[in-house]
């Protein structure tokens, strides 16, 4: 399983995951934010990770997707709840 999350939604899903027993990769920008979403799903006694990721960095998050795969393997469930904001015409942002 590979997650983003860290608060609000994102954070009851990874729990919800966590209850049913899969194993979780979430990422954030905030390290002590994965801390706070790491603490309750300790008590479900899964394989989790955190990997605090600024997600407008590609660079960074090609990294990141390439040591999660390889500590993970394959993905089962993606939830990515990333979003973009662009202060301009819907027609000029780049595709």
């Amino acid at each position: 399983m590979r997650y983003k999350a860290s608060s609000g939604i994102d954070k009851a899903t990874a729990l919800a995951l966590a209850e049913a027993g899969i194993d979780l990769a979430i990422a954030s920008r905030s390290k002590s934010n994965l801390e706070e979403v790491a603490k309750p799903v300790k008590k479900f006694r899964i394989d989790l990770r955190l990997y605090p990721l600024n997600s407008v960095d590609v660079n960074q998050v090609k990294a990141e997707k390439r040591a999660i795969a390889a500590e993970f393997g394959p993905v089962d469930i993606l939830v990515n709840n990333t979003g973009m904001g662009y202060a301009d015409l819907v027609g000029a942002i780049p595709p």
